[in-house]
């Protein structure tokens, strides 16, 4: 199941009727977290578009949610860099797949920010920390802001 909620389509009214049912909830309640961080979002005007955790995921859904390009996502498929699978002949990764690359590229940018000395250090330690190797690193630090070594 996917579904979007459009922000600016959303009754202020039905807000203050989710907001009361969700106080109704047990505290700490997991639904109502996550209902109180749905709220949160719609009222600062954000779109929300909710999946089940181990549905596929096409490349265009992929690219949504990593504020990306289809065709750049492609890429980080074919290098390995976001782990994907074939329905068919169309490659599908799953939410918990995208996670992982962005945990995985979270944790090398932490670690790039830190790092201090030869672009060729930091080249090497990326590749280490998210497990790319080969020509597309390059492609990655710039991403993230390092510029290019080769």
């Amino acid at each position: 199941m996917t579904q979007s909620l459009i922000a600016a389509h959303v009754d202020k009214a039905d807000i203050v009727r989710v907001r009361d049912a969700v106080r109704d909830l047990p505290d700490g309640s997991a639904l109502a977290i996550m209902l109180e961080n749905l709220l949160q979002a719609v009222l600062d005007g954000e779109d929300v578009t909710v999946f089940t955790a181990e549905k596929d995921l096409t490349t265009s859904q992929a690219a949504k949610l990593l504020n990306v390009s289809r065709p750049f996502v492609t890429k980080l498929m074919t290098e390995g860099l976001l782990a994907s699978h074939y329905v068919g002949s169309h490659r599908r990764c799953t939410l918990s797949d995208i996670q992982d690359y962005v945990e995985r590229r979270e944790r090398a940018a932490a670690d790039l920010a830190r790092v201090s000395g030869a672009p060729a250090a930091v080249r090497e330690r990326f590749m280490g920390l998210a497990g790319a190797t080969g020509p597309e690193v390059d492609a990655e630090l710039e991403a993230l802001g390092f510029p290019a070594t080769s």
